[in-house]
């Protein structure tokens, strides 16, 4: 099971949080800025972020749109704010656009409380990681599946190919059969 940890964090709050759960799964986080892309496949990415303005900061949404369904098995988010979940619907609403499945619900630490918010953060970790694992499984097998189905579709269009290929075969014979008995 391969599992990261991202965020993006002015401030140092969505770090703080990011760091717990982190610490919670025995990974390292890290800022989009500092890595924009994923190295590798992550079966399970934990990603956070907090609204600026009112608004996802642009790197955030700039990692977020580079994500594909092939990198990430299952995306778990997590979010820092005075009031707002914006930037944890945002995510979702962008992740699941582009295939990529999102965890149920997000968890949430108010900006004034990260402090207390920590142990909260390392149990959501623990038990987003567990369902975020079972949708990751579930994705895998359907790749799988997906991979499956597409080669049975792949020996249809070359039999079907072959099968014209017999005809025109035949049918050049025919033709030639024809000519040689007009002659």
């Amino acid at each position: 099971m391969n599992i990261a940890v991202r965020y993006y964090s002015q401030f140092g709050r969505t770090r703080a949080i990011a760091e717990e759960m982190a610490d919670e799964l025995g990974v390292v986080a890290k800022s989009v800025v500092d890595e924009p892309t994923l190295k590798e496949h992550v079966d399970v990415l934990f990603l956070g972020g907090a609204p600026y303005l009112s608004i996802m900061d642009a790197a955030l949404e700039e990692y977020v749109n580079g994500l594909t369904s092939q990198m990430v098995g299952c995306v778990v988010l997590f979010t820092t704010s005075n009031w707002s979940h914006r930037t944890a619907i945002g995510m979702r609403v962008k992740l699941e656009e582009r295939g990529i499945r999102v965890a149920p619900g997000h968890f949430y630490a108010h900006m004034a409380a990260i402090g207390q918010s920590k142990p909260a953060a390392r149990a959501y970790a623990r038990e987003a990681l567990e369902k975020a694992t079972k949708i990751a499984e579930a994705a895998e097998h359907e790749l799988k599946d997906d991979k499956g189905s597409r080669m049975k579709e792949l020996a249809v269009e070359v039999a079907s190919v072959a099968a014209v290929a017999v005809v025109v075969v035949a049918g050049v014979a025919v033709a030639r059969r024809l000519l040689k008995l007009r002659s």
